[in-house]
């Protein structure tokens, strides 16, 4: 396995805080880089705590995700399969299914799927991988009265060596939803819709997670979208708080736009101890800095593999 492009920098990494300047972020001159010119319209009266409390419940939602409710409906559907309903094919890379039909049993497939057994592959890179990979844009209604239907892809993938090194690759990217009882008390019956990829790397020296994608249907905003905000956990000099890096927008529930920018540490162990050490950034809105925030971002730095 090649090394990862952290640098041996990071333990030696360190900053100090600001007291001078509380609001040093909303006062920032420079946009984050995807804002241009600052419009006229009128400033929202959405306040920081509506901001900080959306993107903490868009975490919540993502780390509540598992694949286990999507893969007991996909198997239990997959069960009433007979020899002519559905139709597979082989490709290259995969087997696959299609079908508009009804089986013997009674099940009805309409569209396509397929599932991957991390297990069933062998090791690569030195890493010994596990999990599940569905793909399948289809509605499967069973003789038993329950229905599955999913929308695109939805993964919970693991790999690990002998040297410590641990990484996991979770998410997805389409509308799943399954009636039988596996779902119950789950994520697939929250009101929030996913779309994600979370990337996590563990070694016995540091952790980091790579979050990009969208999370909609909130009580506290209407939506928050990830990009590439990335955590990096490891030692670093006091009086320095954990912050991520990258950038997230979220939308309130009257359609306006906020955008943040975090400047902690990335994973090429890139820091700027001015504004990246102490948990806070700037809401922006429309190219004008509105006021700072600094939101509690606890689910991206406990998790372990």
């Amino acid at each position: 396995m090649s090394p990862h492009p952290l640098l041996t920098l990071l333990l030696a990494s360190g900053c100090g805080s600001d007291d001078e300047n509380p609001n040093k972020h909303a006062n920032d001159t420079a946009a984050p880089l995807y804002i241009t010119a600052p419009s006229t319209s009128d400033i929202p009266d959405t306040e920081a705590t509506a901001l900080s409390a959306g993107l903490g419940e868009a975490l919540n939602a993502i780390f509540a995700f598992e694949l286990a409710p999507i893969a007991a409906g996909y198997t239990t559907a997959m069960a009433d399969i007979d020899a002519s309903c559905p139709s597979w094919v082989t490709d290259e890379e995969s087997v696959y299914w299609y079908a508009n039909c009804t089986a013997e049993s009674g099940t009805h497939f309409n569209g396509y799927g397929a599932i991957v057994d991390y297990a069933d592959l062998p090791p690569e890179d030195g890493l010994t991988y596990w999990g599940t990979y569905i793909s399948t844009i289809a509605t499967i209604d069973l003789f038993s009265g329950e229905t599955f239907s999913g929308g695109g892809a939805a993964f919970e993938v693991y790999g690990s060596n002998d040297e410590g090194y641990a990484l996991s690759y979770l998410g997805t990217d389409g509308g799943f939803d399954w009636t039988g009882p596996q779902s119950e008390g789950s994520w697939l019956q929250a009101s929030t819709e996913l779309s994600f990829v979370a990337i996590k790397q563990q070694t016995p020296d540091y952790k980091i997670l790579q979050l990009s994608g969208v999370v909609s249907g909130l009580s506290t905003v209407d939506a928050v979208v990830f990009d590439e905000l990335t955590a990096v956990n490891t030692t670093l000099t006091e009086g320095c708080t954990p912050e991520p890096h990258g950038s997230v927008a979220i939308r309130d529930h009257e359609g306006h736009w906020f955008d943040l920018e975090f400047h902690g540490m990335d994973d090429k162990g890139t820091l700027d101890p001015t504004t990246g050490c102490d948990g806070c950034t700037a809401a922006w809105f429309e190219g004008r800095p509105l006021f700072e925030l600094c939101p509690a971002l606890y689910p991206l730095y406990g998790w372990s593999l």
